[in-house]
């Protein structure tokens, strides 16, 4: 009851939601003194993509404008890591667009979790029946299927299930 009450404080969410640029800059910051900084920035999106499912999670037990900015968080994620894998893709470095395919489906999945674990068999099925090759075509699927079953688990079903199941 206790974390409950925290997210009706809304101060909870709120530091997950700073989290999450810190996380990106901190991590992309590392990826600046390796010497690969578009690696580190994809990179940083695995802990970004836990933070948002963790604050999306918790906002559906918050006010409905909470759970709308949580909307936002999670959108915003789910797009600026569409935008970070396919700049990526686009580096002139050998298994770029691999390395990226293989960064956002992880951030993928974690955003869509539970439901995203579905996802990856019916790309395999994709690959094997229509012989697609990788590229940032593939990588835009990928993300497109990923970005609607996560949408719909969170912002529809879930909120959904969690009405019905509320006490009035």
């Amino acid at each position: 009851m206790l974390i409950i009450k925290k997210i009706r404080d809304e101060k909870f969410l709120i530091l997950l939601w700073v989290l999450i640029p810190a996380l990106i800059i901190s991590i992309s910051s590392y990826g600046f003194f390796i010497g690969d900084v578009m690696g580190g920035v994809l990179l940083s999106f695995l802990p970004a993509a836990f933070i948002t499912v963790i604050s999306v999670a918790a906002a559906l037990f918050a006010k409905k404008s909470v759970f709308k900015l949580a909307r936002y968080v999670w959108l915003t994620v789910n797009l600026t890591a569409l935008l970070v894998a396919t700049l990526s893709a686009n580096r002139p470095i050998a298994d770029a667009v691999e390395g990226a395919e293989t960064l956002l489906a992880y951030a993928m999945l974690i955003l869509s979790f539970p439901f995203g674990l579905l996802v990856p068999y019916v790309i395999m099925i994709n690959f094997f029946v229509l012989k697609n090759s990788s590229g940032i075509a593939s990588l835009c699927g990928m993300w497109f299927g990923f970005f609607m079953v996560g949408y719909i688990q969170w912002f529809l079903l879930f909120p959904l299930i969690i009405n019905k199941i509320r006490p009035r």
